[in-house]
């Protein structure tokens, strides 16, 4: 059947979808959409592939989840290819990668992030109006909105960073809190096997110790990658996300460690010392400097953060292994359809 829209979509943003393909038939406007326009007996990828050659504008539903799946970056090369205008309509603020850059970067969007939906629904039927009635518009009206390309790229890497240094301020924050809770950690097993470390007492309970520590180690590594997992789209992005978490986990940890020698070093247990007996990074650190001294407190807290650092970067990059496998393993699934 006859159709003037392809409406490309992830399958978590179908009800968006749905809502453009109304709007636009609710206008006598034909869209092609799946899988609702998908012939019985006809191959899953033909189907695509012709009702793109045959459209006359696509119409791409923006999003984290479209810009993860690969069927979308196929329509919208070929799209592309064939020369049919592109349309973006943007729901969620996620910056560009470097394929979606490449064949949209530099059209014009339409911002549907705000709400009411419906104006923004009534302005994507407008555009779209406009372009069938007068077919000859079609490029004249969404290409001649393109900006410059060299605008456009430096704009889309602008954005990229402010996304990018905005989820930086969130891990911060989840570093420093769970610097504080292994620190407050540390001081509790601190003070149940002071003695046993001073005296160097091999027991069982520091295998406890070692247990929780590894614990909230993970746990803070995967907190930070569920709160970053927007921005990840690269191994380098993986890489210093949990670098600078670790780093910062660290130097909070390192700090506190200094506090405590500055405001306990007279106390018959110094809180720095306890600390250092009931914590792993902190008790291989303090390896490394007398903690009785000024000097290797400031030095045992260098080895805290490139510790911590260290730690949580093999994390971000195991994460990364890791959801690298599962897209490759993914991809090879027959009948896979689409936002994957």
């Amino acid at each position: 059947m006859a159709h003037d829209v392809f409406i490309s979509y992830s399958s978590r943003d179908k009800a968006i979808a749905d809502a453009i393909c109304n709007s636009l038939e609710n206008r006598k406007i034909r869209c092609w959409i799946a899988p609702r326009d998908v012939l019985p007996g006809i191959p899953y990828p033909k189907a695509i592939i012709d009702a793109i050659n045959s459209c006359k504008v696509l119409v791409l539903v923006y999003s984290a989840s479209a810009l993860e799946s690969k069927d979308i970056e196929s329509e919208v090369g070929r799209a592309y290819k064939k020369g049919i205008p592109i349309l973006p309509f943007k729901i969620e603020d996620v910056p560009l990668n470097d394929i979606m850059d490449y064949y949209i970067g530099n059209v014009h969007w339409l911002d549907a992030m705000t709400p009411p939906l419906e104006k923004h629904l009534q302005q994507l039927v407008d555009k779209i109006q406009v372009h069938i009635s007068d077919p000859n518009t079609i490029h004249e009206k969404i290409t001649s909105e393109k900006i410059e390309p060299s605008v456009s790229a430096l704009q889309n890497n602008v954005e990229r960073t402010q996304h990018f240094v905005k989820y930086l301020k969130k891990t911060a924050l989840i570093s420093i809190f769970f610097g504080i809770v292994i620190t407050v950690k540390s001081l509790v097993f601190g003070f149940w096997l002071y003695d046993k470390v001073v005296n160097h007492i091999q027991t069982g309970d520091f295998l406890w110790d070692m247990l929780v520590e590894a614990a909230i180690i993970v746990i803070a590594g995967i907190t930070i990658i569920i709160v970053s997992d927007r921005v990840l789209k690269k191994l380098i992005d993986a890489v210093v996300i949990a670098f600078f978490s670790g780093l910062i986990m660290g130097l909070t940890i390192a700090v506190m460690n200094l506090i405590f020698f500055l405001a306990t070093n007279s106390w018959d247990k110094p809180l720095n010392i306890v600390v250092n007996a009931g914590g792993i990074i902190t008790i291989i650190a303090s390896e490394f400097g007398p903690q009785f001294e000024f000097e290797g407190v400031l030095f045992s807290g260098l080895m805290i953060i490139l510790f911590s650092t260290i730690a949580l970067g093999i994390f971000g990059v195991i994460y990364w292994g890791y959801r690298w496998f599962l897209k490759a393993f993914s991809s090879l699934e027959k009948g896979q359809t689409r936002g994957e």
